[in-house]
């Protein structure tokens, strides 16, 4: 009996640890995706827009049943990278910025080809802070893959959850 039950949470952590529960409600007909290139319409870093385009494929991949399809997508997800803009946030008791914030607004459109009441337009905005004394060439990589997860994270969850 001890030993069942032992096994039996075992498997449940084994489980547990490769199903996630995301609400992810994408209509069974729907079956393919596109990615457009986002365009870069703000001053930032060159290659921003396609590291974007290449993230956003690879999870919708990875957190969907979707194929990419740029030949009959049934999906089409497109847009521009609106704003990159570094910021001083908080300050410190000499009154000088203490934490300096790097903010990304990414426009995107939504469209369903086959259900067109699903379709939608929105902008998505995120920050990451860094130290004022940093430069951000030093940290903007990281900082970048940071705001973009959060970004994608939530155009996922506007396009395919039931939230």
């Amino acid at each position: 009996m001890k030993r069942s039950i032992i096994i039996y949470l075992s498997c449940l952590f084994l489980i547990q640890g490769c199903y996630t529960f995301k609400d992810i409600s994408i209509k069974p007909d729907v079956k393919t995706f596109m990615v457009e290139d986002f365009n870069l319409s703000a001053n930032a870093p060159g290659s921003i827009n396609q590291e974007f385009t290449e993230e956003l494929k690879n999870q919708i991949r990875t957190e969907t049943r979707l194929i990419y399809d740029e030949n009959d997508p049934h999906i089409v997800l497109e847009g521009s990278i609106t704003g990159f803009s570094v910021v001083s946030t908080a300050t410190d008791a000499q009154n000088t910025a203490s934490l300096n914030k790097l903010d990304i607004r990414i426009k995107v459109k939504y469209t369903n080809i086959l259900h067109e009441e699903e379709d939608w337009e929105s902008t998505f905005s995120e920050y990451a802070t860094f130290d004022r004394d940093t430069n951000l060439s030093e940290v903007q990589d990281d900082l970048v893959d940071e705001i973009f997860e959060q970004i994608i994270e939530s155009i996922i969850n506007r396009a395919f959850s039931n939230w």
